[in-house]
């Protein structure tokens, strides 16, 4: 199945000089983390502290939207290794 731009979450792009993300990336892997998912956390924290009623439903939004793509993810996954087992046999 090939995945079209709808499956995909935009990426976005942020200036970080190297070493600094290096030495992030090396802390955030200490922690059993990565930089997605910090970057996630830190977002939803900055709007649940200070966004408006209208912010804090487009968080929500965007929350729904994130676990609907992982969910859909792990089902094409899921579906894949069951077509490559079936050719298998």
């Amino acid at each position: 199945m090939t995945r079209t731009e709808e499956d995909r979450t935009p990426g976005k792009t942020i200036r970080v000089p190297t070493p600094m993300w290096t030495a992030y990336q090396a802390v955030l892997k200490r922690q059993d983390s990565n930089p997605t998912a910090d970057i996630h956390q830190r977002i939803r924290e900055v709007i649940e502290a200070g966004g408006t009623p209208g912010e804090i439903e487009q968080l929500r939004s965007g929350e729904h939207e994130l676990a609907e793509r992982k969910r859909n993810r792990y089902r094409r996954a899921a579906t894949s290794r069951a077509r490559s087992r079936a050719g298998d046999g």
